[in-house]
């Protein structure tokens, strides 16, 4: 059995972590490297990360200070030895047979990696995936082109089960030089790279992963810094597409529907100025582009631009769609 290693940065999450470490220690696959990255928790992180180490010797643990999530998962990518790996967030969970529907994919089917879907759970759920005959997963091989199709919501696959890390088994060979850049979202800008040297990929058409919803999380938020930063992030990921212009297309396409959430949802609140300035700075580097890539359609590039010089009209369209909302 090859070595996998799990990789977990931990920053005050003392509430959900044990949940986390237990469901990886309980995978049926069980030829684990366990890397825990107690990025200078505050609380009691350091203290259960030991403690597991203690009990289980396929637990390593990292103490470092402060640094944030992507340093966090560099240090462990740094080090680990196995000959593929997982990224696992410390606040949530995984199926017990997730490790092992990810190998047993990859060797039998031809491609780069493999990946399996997710879910979104509440605090308190109760698995339902236990002892599934992983021969009868269903399995769909996705090209190059549809793998970044579904980096920018252009799939019928929900978008983050491509945006994120976390439901992905990478052979060692395709990322042990790739880190993680600290903006506004560090998982889709590695995973854009990560695509760019991917040929196809197998994925288990079952969710294996448990997306925890926190109501106290940052990400419920509507608008904070970090989503004002997430628009830097696309444009990253957009220079990194130079050359291709069809990958450019797409990411321009999320990129402009980003910058008219944000503005939308900054719009009364103290980051407003911050968020106009920042749509502006990225529109002029990128609004001629937009109009001269003819891979999206010229309705499609127009009414971008429409609605971006019009935000009144963005701000009725998503009234009224969540008026409808309110009313079903």
């Amino acid at each position: 059995m090859d070595l996998i290693s799990i990789i977990v940065p931990i920053y005050h999450v003392e509430k959900y972590l044990r949940s986390c470490i237990e469901s990886i220690l309980n995978q049926t696959y069980t030829n684990l490297e366990i890397i825990l990255v107690d990025d200078g928790s505050p609380d009691s992180c350091g203290e259960i990360c030991d403690e597991y180490a203690r009990k289980d010797e396929r637990i390593a643990v990292i103490h470092q200070p402060n640094s944030g999530v992507a340093r966090a998962r560099n240090v462990a990518i740094e080090r680990f030895r196995g000959d593929y790996v997982v990224f696992i967030d410390s606040d949530d969970t995984i199926e017990p047979q997730m490790i092992e529907l990810l190998y047993k994919i990859l060797q039998e089917n031809e491609a780069t990696f493999s990946m399996a879907l997710g879910r979104m759970v509440g605090e308190s759920y109760n698995s339902d995936y236990k002892n599934l005959n992983l021969s009868s997963i269903k399995t769909r091989m996705l090209s190059q082109d549809e793998l970044m199709r579904g980096l920018f919501s252009l799939s019928d696959i929900d978008h983050w089960e491509f945006q994120v890390i976390w439901n992905k088994l990478f052979p060692k060979n395709l990322i042990k030089d790739t880190y993680f850049i600290k903006t506004g979202t560090e998982d889709t800008e590695f995973n854009s790279r990560v695509f760019l040297k991917t040929e196809s990929v197998v994925c288990g058409l079952v969710p294996m992963y448990n997306w925890v919803q926190h109501t106290d999380s940052i990400t419920h938020e509507p608008i904070n810094p970090r989503k004002i930063d997430i628009i830097n992030s696309y444009y990253l990921i957009f220079k990194s597409f130079e050359g291709n212009k069809q990958f450019q297309a797409y990411c321009l396409d999320y990129l402009y529907k980003t910058m008219l959430s944000i503005r939308h949802h900054a719009k009364g609140t103290s980051y407003e100025s911050e968020a106009r300035k920042m749509c502006k700075h990225y529109k002029k580097l990128t609004m001629k582009t937009l109009m001269s890539n003819n891979t999206l359609s010229i309705h499609r590039r127009l009414g971008l631009k429409f609605l971006y010089h019009c935000p009144f009209v963005y701000d009725a369209f998503i009234w009224l769609c969540e008026t409808r909302a309110k009313l079903r």
